[in-house]
């Protein structure tokens, strides 16, 4: 009977994140089917299986609470390294990763930071930076990844001329790409196809410090010693 919401509007039930989410309208029926199942066992076993199963139910609370905690470290690391290699970059720019280390922090949630960092002033104005994730948006959101392409989402109007690439190594270290070069890490596919837009020399402005970190995103950060991975050829 819960999955019928489910099961008219054919959303994807499944137990990876997002979608997750969707099995919580089988959580009352699932409850009261397990503890009456456990109901007709002897009460010895019953208690030990209900003992069991609050056991795991703790740990994996635990776990879920220090992979957010992890997730989170992360994303600040990543927006602190960020600012750090761009003080300033051109309105309209598009920035662009795929597969990044990351689980429970979709674009829609960075580029929040993203513009949250650059223009903090924004109010309802236009929205002036973009976070894609390469792999989710390719051939909706972003047509192609060819130049000259318009890309608008939301208040954010663009083109694929005004694009940063950006990834990560397995030490934690972030890196803008430059259109072209050597690489001593590998580089996710779609990150690899998407690089030759990358366009750092034009859009990063190195002169400036308008890049303001939110005491949320700053405080405390431990960031990775990272040498340069990737350089120009």
């Amino acid at each position: 009977m819960g999955g019928i919401p489910l099961w008219a509007s054919q959303l994807p039930l499944t137990i990876t994140y997002p979608w997750n989410r969707t099995t919580l309208c089988f959580l009352v029926g699932v409850s009261i089917f397990t503890a009456g199942m456990i109901a007709l066992l002897p009460k010895k076993i019953g208690r030990i299986v209900y003992a069991l199963l609050i056991g795991f139910s703790i740990v994996f609370q635990n776990r879920v609470g220090a992979d957010y905690q992890s997730d989170w470290e992360k994303v600040r690391s990543y927006f602190t390294q960020f600012a750090a290699q761009a003080p300033d970059i051109e309105p309209d720019t598009l920035v662009l990763y795929d597969d990044l280390p990351i689980q429970y922090y979709s674009a829609n949630n960075l580029n929040s930071f993203m513009n949250w960092i650059y223009d903090p002033d924004r109010g309802d104005g236009p929205e002036r930076y973009k976070m894609f994730e390469i792999s989710e948006r390719l051939e909706n959101l972003l047509p192609s990844l060819e130049r000259g392409v318009e890309v608008a989402h939301n208040a954010f109007h663009g083109n694929t001329d005004r694009i940063l690439v950006i990834a990560v190594d397995s030490g934690g270290c972030l890196f803008i790409l430059p259109p072209n070069g050597p690489e001593e890490f590998a580089l996710p596919e779609m990150t690899a196809s998407a690089r030759h837009l990358s366009d750092p020399e034009a859009l990063i402005n190195e002169q400036s410090t308008a890049a303001i970190l939110p005491e949320i995103l700053a405080s405390e950060v431990n960031t990775p010693v990272c040498e340069s991975a990737v350089t120009d050829e």
